[in-house]
This record gives structure tokens, C-alpha cells and sequence, in this order.
């Protein structure tokens, strides 16, 4: 049965490395059997960081989902925050309209009063 080969692990013991690894035939010199032996060492090195990459890759882009849920979240936060100072200056302008209001209406009543005592000072 055939199937895709999963980079990188079949890529780095490919059925050449691993014939040459098991190779019994060799010179008086065992070159063949030392060569495949440095081929398997650095295969194995070239699996190991490129899983230590692949892990440090997985880690960034989880450091990025999560940085994106905070961004939303600290977004959402904001606009609440704006929401109730636009309340809260809307609050304040409301009563100090409510507070010059009634000075005014003070200052009519007492406008009235004073003229309704002149009247009354006049006429006695």
C-alpha cells in the first residue's frame, strides 16, 4: 500500500539510508558502514530540529491565537469604558443644565419678590 511520505520523518530515514545502515557487505576499511552510520547520525539530527521547529511553530502560532483573544477582549473593554464616559458627560451636562435652571428660576422668583415688596412698600 502506498502513501504520501509525512515530512519530515520519512523523508530523513529514507529505504536508502536505511539499506546502506544495514549494508553487510563492506571494504577492508568498513567506509561504507561508517558513512551510512554519519548519514543516520545526521538524519537524526535533521529530524530532531525540524520537530524542535515544527513544536517552537505550533507554540508561535498559539501565542497568536492568544494574543488575538486579549486584543478582542482588551477591544470589547474599550468601547465599554467609552460607552460610560459618553454616559457619564452626558450625566454631567444634564445637571449642571439642571443646576443652571434653577438658578435661573431662583433669580426670576426672587426678581418678583423684590418687585412684589416695592409694590407693597408703595402702596402702604
Amino acid at each position: 500500500m502506498l502513501r504520501a511520505p509525512v515530512w519530515p520523518l520519512d523523508v530523513a530515514f529514507s529505504p536508502t539510508t536505511r539499506a546502506m545502515a544495514s549494508k553487510d557487505n563492506t571494504d577492508s576499511q568498513g567506509e561504507d558502514t561508517d558513512l551510512a552510520k554519519v548519514m543516520i547520525l545526521i538524519e537524526t539530527v535533521t529530524v530532531v530540529i525540524l520537530t524542535a521547529i515544527s513544536q517552537a511553530f505550533q507554540e508561535i502560532a498559539q501565542g497568536e491565537r492568544q494574543a488575538s483573544a486579549i486584543e478582542n477582549n482588551l477591544t470589547s473593554l474599550e468601547k465599554k469604558l467609552d460607552e460610560l464616559l459618553a454616559r457619564a458627560n452626558e450625566d454631567q451636562k444634564n445637571i449642571q443644565s439642571l443646576a443652571n435652571n434653577s438658578k435661573v428660576g431662583s433669580q426670576g422668583d426672587s426678581a418678583n419678590t423684590k418687585e412684589a415688596t416695592s409694590k407693597d412698600v408703595a402702596e402702604k
